[in-house]
């Protein structure tokens, strides 16, 4: 049967009813975004909690704190590694290699972000001295890829750690 033997007004009728379709689909699409943009929040909201209440429990102050939640967020958002000229934490004999890899894998596996980008994560983290000190103190890395920058104020690294032996 031929469109031109409807009567205008079931045309219409059909035009309007695919309007109303597309407008309740479009209002759908609407609130899921708007549902999946809440539900990340809080996921990131939740991650940088969890970085707050770990790294007060080994005495960093609100600074180092401020710093690690921004490379956190960062990294978590853009699955990338920020690259800093210049991060400000003491030294703290209680955060070891071990317990910033597990910190790392523990928001890495939230997001799916992949073994070497979590890898870099946690080398961007440990300052040049820290890695010196358990190179020095019997720790051995087996590390492939080793490139930097060297200069003392801006150490840049691109480890690829494999296993602590």
């Amino acid at each position: 049967m031929a469109l031109a033997s409807f009567p205008i007004s079931n045309c219409e009728e059909v035009q309007k009813k695919r309007m109303e379709l597309f407008h309740y689909e479009y209002q759908r699409e609407q609130q899921y975004q708007q549902q999946k943009e809440k539900e990340d929040d809080e996921k990131l909201s939740a991650i940088l909690k969890y970085t707050r209440d770990t790294f007060k429990r080994f005495d960093l102050d609100e600074t180092e704190i401020f710093q690690i939640c921004e490379c956190v967020r960062y990294f978590v958002t853009n699955r990338r590694v920020l690259s800093i000229t210049e991060i400000h934490i003491k030294k703290h004999n209680s955060i070891t290699q071990i317990s910033l890899k597990n910190f790392a894998w523990n928001i890495a596996f939230q997001y799916n972000i992949g073994r070497d980008m979590t890898t870099s994560f946690v080398i961007a983290l440990t300052p040049l001295k820290r890695i010196c000190e358990l190179l020095q103190g019997g720790i051995k890395l087996k590390l492939t890829k080793i490139s930097y920058q060297n200069t003392l104020s801006n150490p840049l690294f691109c480890f690829l750690i494999i296993g602590i032996q």
